[in-house]
């Protein structure tokens, strides 16, 4: 489970978000939805320890983010971090390596074919288009099976076999007893996830919601 208690994320005199405290169940997926400055990227940030929180407290079945081994959480950005001199599977490696997962043969080829990549493995990312970039990220991201993975707008720039692919590894690891979150601009994406929807306004939480409501587009309006 992973736990946020009254967790706030300062620039200055600025706000990023918070105070915000939530519970995520482990085996599900959860959505941060709002308008565009609602503080979703930071806060994705700061689950993901790559932004240190002003106050407040972060923890996975127990234990602070810091503390967990690397192996444990993966975050991929919307616009992912990745080396155009490598190939996808040196950039695989490299990732791997970055986080101490043990990527053996096995696990190189399931981790490639999830997202559709299995052409690509020998040609260098510096040459992919906007959506190849994001399999690959992607693909890096579900290396080793994270308990937690963190997802900045994973369905940006993918094309509909894309987009197929991710909501098929989305369910497989919530089925697998993975936690799963993300930010997300498309209500009906994360209907077909069963995600569980936080509605965001102003670096706040201003509602929680099903994502199978009839009525989610309205409530989104009304509260982000």
């Amino acid at each position: 489970m992973l736990c946020v208690s009254n967790c706030v994320r300062r620039y200055g005199q600025k706000n990023g978000f918070g105070p915000i405290s939530f519970e995520i169940s482990k085996g599900s997926i959860a959505a941060f939805v709002g308008r565009n400055g609602a503080g979703k990227t930071t806060l994705l940030r700061v689950l993901a320890g790559i932004e240190e929180a002003s106050s407040g407290q972060v923890l996975l079945n127990g234990e602070k983010l810091e503390l967990l081994p690397r192996t444990e959480i993966s975050y991929l950005a919307d616009n992912p971090l990745l080396l155009n001199d490598l190939t996808l599977k040196e950039m695989c490696e490299f990732d791997a390596c970055m986080r101490g997962v043990d990527l053996n043969e096995a696990s190189y080829l399931k981790a490639i074919e999830r997202f559709g990549c299995e052409e690509w493995v020998d040609r260098k990312i510096g040459h992919f288009s906007l959506g190849m970039k994001k399999r690959a990220g992607l693909t890096c991201a579900f290396l080793g099976e994270p308990q937690l993975i963190i997802l900045d707008e994973p369905i940006n720039g993918l094309d509909i076999h894309g987009v197929i692919l991710l909501k098929h590894a989305l369910l497989a690891h919530k089925k697998s007893g993975g936690t799963i979150i993300m930010s997300c601009h498309v209500l009906s994406f994360l209907k077909e996830i069963d995600a569980e929807v936080y509605i965001m306004k102003r670096g706040l939480i201003s509602s929680v919601e099903q994502s199978s409501s009839d009525n989610l587009e309205e409530k989104f309006m009304m509260l982000s």
